[in-house]
Parts: structure tokens; sequence; C-alpha cells
């Protein structure tokens, strides 16, 4: 069970990680998708009061939303 968990967890993360990769193919789109995934996470974590989650998802949120301000081609 616990190698299956392990397994099961490396699998997602190179899967999410390789689309990510995949559709970073337009100027902003991957760093849009991400700042939509992380916000929709923010809101989540807020309404769960998970306290390190809301500051992860703040600063790579905010993190985004720079890279998106310069990101012009």
């Amino acid at each position: 069970s616990k190698n299956l968990n392990l397994f099961s967890t490396l699998f997602w993360m190179i899967f999410v990680i390789n689309s990510i990769n995949l559709i970073d193919g337009v100027d902003g789109l991957a760093a849009g998708s991400s700042f939509i995934v992380f916000t929709s996470i923010l809101s989540v974590a807020i309404q769960n009061s998970y306290k390190e989650l809301i500051l992860y998802c703040i600063v790579v949120s905010a993190n985004l939303a720079a890279f998106l301000r310069f990101n012009i081609p």
C-alpha cells in the first residue's frame, strides 16, 4: 500500500510537470494556466484554513503574476 501510494504520487507529479511543459508553446499560456490553478487552490485553502498552503499559493501566484506582467513578446 505504501509503495503504491509513492508510485501513484510520483506518477501524478511527472504527469502534471509534463502537461505544463507541453502547453508552454505560446507566450504566457503555461504561466496563465498555473496562475489560475494556484488561485483556485488558494480559494479552497482559505475556506479550509490551511495556513501553510495559503502562504505557498500566495507566493507562487504573486510570482506568476509578476512573470505574466513582463512576459511581453
